[in-house]
């Protein structure tokens, strides 16, 4: 994946993981977007 598919998928991950109450999943989104310097 590169820079931007990594941008779009932490980004749905973790917005869909919040809203089915999965709030580990959702970190690990939060956590690949700052890591290619993204925020959520």
């Amino acid at each position: 994946m590169n820079k931007e598919s990594n941008k779009e998928v932490g980004a749905a991950a973790a917005r869909i993981s919040r809203y089915e109450g999965m709030e580990a999943h959702a970190r690990t989104g939060d956590i690949r977007l700052r890591k290619y310097g993204f925020s959520n």
